[in-house]
């Protein structure tokens, strides 16, 4: 599946738009078995099961499925069809911890049972708090508030967020958050934002211990080409740097969240939380900022390195910590949608290319939502100046297939870019453009492959983080994506299959078959320093280096492969007998590189790579 891997980068923009989501029938629910086990195999009696949807963006607190496993560590659960989901499993206090419930590795939901195993080293301990460091500092500027989702999945464990009440303030130490979080977690990633004063200042990944740090003010002035303030106009934080490839969090917290709107002189000030002060060289970690306003095209201020107004240094200029933002006036894109096709709304993607340096920089990715189509009309707020390779998309795109073709009972509602857009003036889109493509896809023994994502990424536009289009087979292994004509490559990743087919998209195409097929492997056998196997060994100190090429097929798949390979040291471990087998994708001009570590033991550096025999790792102090 295209999780961690790949893609699920447009979760946000591919959900309905808020009042039109409507609660999933039982009848679109199916049995999924399963069962729970110790590291050496024996069954787990009533341990408390839990299953959180995936990437389709869809998932609520509401569809956390949870069941108790039998005496002999089995259990069944009803899932919605269509979804992925991550699963594990809490130990009861006296089962494997005599104080303390235990909780189990997170699986992904398996095919056609899921099997939870618990680590074979260390127990962990499962938690139902966070806690939060340095909250002391911004109590003065208003209430704080926290919402935190599970890693890789759309659910809030948070309802919506949770007011901070127990301090140790001798400490400046969060002792937890209250009420406790719905359900008991296993020692995983937690995405978590945090808001004071109704306005978000951190958003951040861990693992349930979170250092807040300190506030900083920034200040803006928001002019026009004539220097006149611009009176009301928003100011946004785009935290989306690193663009990862998986699951995030809404929209708002993905992308860019607003932070301040200008008074009558067009100025604002917030706050920002950064562990150095942000108007000092070599602070760390960039902040880039947006200001929009209606009529006026969006421009950039950020702080590298160095101050920047648009693409300017600007270090020397700045004055009192204020960041300087010119608007020029420009009329909002209109999108038009013509013929008989629904879709929900609009939406765009581009990036900013910020200068750390006269030969580096760093890239911000930013998305937004535009206006929902009404009467075949809508309209996007234009991105901003020096924002690079702007990409228009429409969402909530529902193909229109005939009553009695196999696949009408597979349409669902995605994400379609518009390919080549003329910019110069309202943006026209025919129905006839659409394409809806027809997709089954099987497992390697020829079986449905049901849930299994499948990414479309045009040969023409490339993967243009931090948006790509994915979509999930139904149970029939059946997907519909709506597509535009041109060159696409299609690929699909589960565990160790996966398949990568070019193809023409074209009005009247017939339906494409994919099979996935086993990955190239590297078979590795852990040992310590006495030739004993290591069970629950992990990757760890994963790194990549990528070249350029000029085949746009090998181009896609070196980004499939930087994810895939990044994912390996939280998706296998050892086995009883020491066998770690690996997963990697070859393509031209990528190396990937890792260590295999077990609690303080640890190899050497090793290149991955396809190999036939069993190679042992040694890990030592």
């Amino acid at each position: 599946m295209l999780r961690l891997a790949t893609i699920a980068l447009l979760s946000a923009l591919v959900s309905p738009v808020v009042g039109q989501k409507e609660a999933v029938p039982a009848a679109k629910r199916l049995a999924h078995p399963g069962r729970v086990i110790t590291a050496d195999g024996q069954p787990v009696a009533a341990a408390e099961v839990t299953f959180l949807s995936g990437a389709d963006g869809l998932g609520t607190l509401e569809d956390v499925v949870r069941t108790t496993t039998r005496d002999n560590g089995r259990f069944r659960v009803q899932l919605l069809r269509g979804r992925e989901y991550r699963a594990f499993a809490v130990a009861k206090a006296g089962t494997l911890l005599e104080h303390a419930p235990t909780a189990s590795l997170v699986v992904d939901r398996g095919k056609p049972v899921t099997e939870i195993r618990f680590p074979a080293g260390e127990l962990r301990r499962a938690r139902q708090d966070l806690a939060i460091r340095g909250v002391q500092a911004w109590r003065e500027h208003g209430e704080v508030r926290v919402e935190a989702w599970f890693e890789g999945c759309r659910q809030t464990l948070s309802d919506p967020v949770h007011q901070i009440r127990r301090f140790r303030d001798a400490e400046d130490y969060l002792d937890k958050v209250l009420p406790p979080l719905p359900i008991s977690l296993p020692g995983v990633n937690l995405d978590l934002a945090v808001y004071v004063g109704g306005k978000m200042v951190y958003a951040t990944t861990g693992s349930g211990d979170f250092q807040l740090p300190p506030p900083f003010v920034v200040r803006g002035r928001v002019v026009d080409a004539e220097d006149k303030p611009v009176v009301g106009a928003r100011i946004y934080r785009v935290d989306n740097r690193s663009a990862r490839m998986s699951v995030l969090p809404r929209r708002d917290l993905a992308r860019r969240f607003l932070v301040a709107e200008t008074d009558q002189d067009g100025r604002a000030e917030w706050l920002v939380a950064a562990r150095r002060d942000p108007f000092t060289t070599n602070h760390g970690r960039a902040l880039a900022f947006v200001a929009e306003a209606d009529g006026f095209r969006g421009s950039v201020a950020a702080i590298t390195r160095e101050v920047m107004s648009g693409e300017e240094i600007i270090t020397d200029e700045v004055e009192d910590r204020t960041l300087p933002f010119v608007l020029k006036r420009a009329p909002a894109q209109q999108v038009v949608v013509t013929g008989d096709v629904q879709v929900t709304g609009v939406a765009w993607a581009s990036s900013y290319k910020l200068k750390t340096g006269e030969f580096s920089y760093y890239t911000h990715f930013d998305a937004r939502l535009g206006g929902e189509l009404v009467a075949g009309k809508a309209t996007v707020r234009l991105w901003p100046e020096y924002a690079r390779e702007p990409r228009l998309y429409l969402y909530g795109v529902t193909p229109k297939l005939a009553p009695d073709d196999p696949f009408a009972r597979s349409v669902a509602s995605g994400l379609l870019e518009v390919i080549r857009p003329d910019l110069t003036g309202p943006i026209q889109i025919r129905a006839a453009q659409i394409v809806p493509l027809r997709v089954q896809l099987l497992t390697a023994d020829g079986a449905p492959a049901s849930g299994v994502e499948v990414a479309c990424v045009s040969l023409e536009n490339g993967i243009q983080e931090p948006l790509a289009l994915p979509a999930a087979a139904d149970t029939a292994g059946r997907v519909v994506m709506p597509r535009m004509p041109g060159r696409y490559l299609l690929v699909s990743i589960h565990g160790r299959d996966w398949v990568q087919q070019e193809v023409e998209i074209a009005a009247g195409m017939a339906p494409l078959e994919l099979r996935l097929q086993p990955m190239a492997q590297m078979r590795l056998r852990v040992v310590d320093p006495t030739g004993k196997p290591i069970a629950g060994a992990r990757l760890a100190n994963s790194s990549w280096s990528t070249g350029s090429v000029q085949d746009p097929v090998q181009a896609v798949l070196q980004e499939f492969a930087q994810r895939l390979h990044s994912s390996l040291r939280v998706q296998f471990q050892s086995e009883q007998d020491g066998r770690l087998i690996l997963p990697l994708i070859s393509v031209s001009n990528h190396t990937a590189k890792f260590r295999v570590e077990f609690g303080e033991l640890s190899s050497d550096e090793y290149v991955l790579h396809e190999n036939e025999d069993f190679e042992d790792v040694e890990l030592k102090q």
